[in-house]
């Protein structure tokens, strides 16, 4: 069988990269690292309230910042439903005024999406920095995203780094993986792939879905520490039920290898077909490649075509070398009928696309 050859058409098959091919390739994946700017909420805000509903309206009525705090809480998903938010945000500037830490985070919060008032950065700033100067990590986290990008004031990674570290140390997950993010690509820290992994290492325990796989990528590679390809496997297999979008890739190319899993072609099919079906291009020309030399499926040149077209209409740079490839094995008619192929499945946003 004719086997698809790197130089032919000029770029490395995803499938077949070893470790030192990999490694180029791994820095513009973790260069594209970036840190969550998902803003913390309070955590009762997730959490059932310590009392009903009748006996918290008493009690803040009465003024107990405690009680006003989770009455709010208690009224918010249904503020969110009805996308009235006014008596919420009354009841948590009630409590924050009276020095309660977690409704400062949550009045912040709500300055900051214009929730129930209009939205406010500066004041989503000054309130976080009450709740921050109590010790909340969750504001020193949201404190620490507006310095790193610049919502409501100039970019000061100096203080956002000094801001997820206070939150990071305190346990709070999604600091501990921004903050790694900032180490692994040098920004307002050294580079330092050893804090970075450390950090991922922690953020992943906790389940944070984006460190899981920046932390099977390191075990992977062996950046920051030693190489385990049986540990990596299994973090991106759990990183792909967590719905990460490269995931499904790094463990396929561990299936097609044999490394730190059992060599299975087939499996790695079907999660490169699951991936390129995401719309993920690596992915389809993956898939490209898999059908030219039967690797994990029945061999078809005309599926090649197909999937090297989608990944031209992805925008792969070198998909005319590919396409060319393919076309020089099949006949016209063929050829046509990848095209159709092809159009049907863009059509239909890839589902279902063989």
């Amino acid at each position: 069988m004719h086997m698809l050859n790197n130089a032919l058409i000029g770029f490395s098959l995803p499938g077949v990269l070893t470790k030192r091919s990999l490694l180029g390739f791994i820095l513009l994946i973790l260069a594209l690292a970036i840190s969550s700017v998902d803003f913390s909420v309070p955590r009762a805000v997730a959490e059932e309230a310590l009392e009903s509903g009748a006996e918290l309206q008493l009690s803040a009525g009465s003024g107990d910042p405690e009680a006003q705090f989770e009455l709010a809480t208690l009224l918010l998903e249904d503020a969110a439903t009805h996308q009235d938010y006014l008596a919420v945000f009354n009841l948590y500037e009630q409590a924050a005024n009276s020095g309660h830490a977690a409704a400062q985070l949550a009045l912040g919060w709500m300055y900051e999406n214009g929730l129930g008032v209009d939205e406010d950065l500066e004041l989503a700033f000054l309130w976080y920095s009450l709740s921050a100067s109590l010790g909340f990590p969750e504001a020193h986290y949201n404190l620490a995203i507006m310095y790193e990008h610049g919502a409501g004031r100039d970019v000061d990674l100096a203080q956002a780094v000094s801001h997820y570290e206070y939150a990071a140390s305190a346990g709070y997950p999604r600091a501990q993986y921004n903050l790694g993010v900032m180490h692994l690509n040098g920004v307002g820290v050294e580079q330092d792939f050893t804090i970075a992994r450390a950090l991922f290492e922690e953020a992943a325990a906790a389940g944070i879905t984006e460190a899981i796989y920046n932390y099977a990528l390191m075990l992977q590679l062996g950046f920051g520490g030693i190489e385990n390809d049986i540990e990596a496997a299994k973090l991106f297999a759990e990183a792909i039920e967590g719905g990460h979008p490269l995931a499904r890739v790094r463990l396929a190319e561990m299936m097609l290898a044999g490394e730190g899993i059992e060599k299975n072609a087939a499996g790695a099919f079907v999660l490169t077909r699951e991936s390129a079906r995401s719309g993920h291009l690596e992915s389809q020309v993956m898939l490209a490649t898999m059908f030219a030399d039967g690797n994990g499926v029945e061999q078809s040149d005309r599926n090649g075509l197909k999937w090297a077209l989608i990944a031209q209409n992805s925008g792969f740079a070198n998909a005319t070398e590919l396409i060319r490839f393919f076309e020089e094995r099949l006949d016209t008619s063929e050829v046509e009928q990848a095209g159709r192929d092809a159009r049907q499945c863009v059509a239909t946003s890839l589902i279902n696309c063989e």
